[in-house]
């Protein structure tokens, strides 16, 4: 009985670290088109302390406690401008480009809004920081 316990307890782990390594993209996430789209579904979702944790300095330093507040000052009108077009309906990758040397990326992506609209297209840039993909503040 304890072998069937531990068993199904074993399974049961396994699944969760396999749906959380898996899922929502942000810091750790094996693309940077993924990062990208995570962020912005961050953003949507008003998960702000997600989206500002997968930022990083030129330098790939994390945000000091300063930086990150200035990065979350603009997110609630960002948010806005999501709400203001019906909410967001999908988040596009239209090109993502990793440098030769595996460290640096770019993704151009665009918003597709609740209402049929969509965003300009925008250039994020990222960096291999520990092995994960952050993005950096230019």
């Amino acid at each position: 009985m304890k072998s069937i316990k531990f068993l199904i307890s074993a399974a049961m782990l396994s699944a969760i670290l396999v749906l959380i390594s898996c899922g929502g993209g942000g810091v750790g996430s094996s693309s940077p088109g993924e990062v990208t789209k995570a962020a912005i579904t961050n953003l949507a979702d008003e998960n702000f302390s997600d989206v500002v944790k997968v930022y990083v300095t030129k330098k790939g330093e994390d945000l000091t406690e300063e930086e990150q507040a200035k990065v979350m000052a603009f997110m609630p009108t960002a948010k806005a401008e999501i709400d203001k077009n019906g909410g967001l309906k999908e988040v596009q990758i239209i090109e993502e480009k990793i440098a030769e040397d595996g460290n640096t990326a770019t993704v151009k992506s665009k918003m597709i809004y609740g209402n049929g609209n969509e965003s300009k297209s925008d250039t994020t840039r990222l960096m291999k920081v520990n092995g994960s993909w952050r993005i950096r503040i230019n």
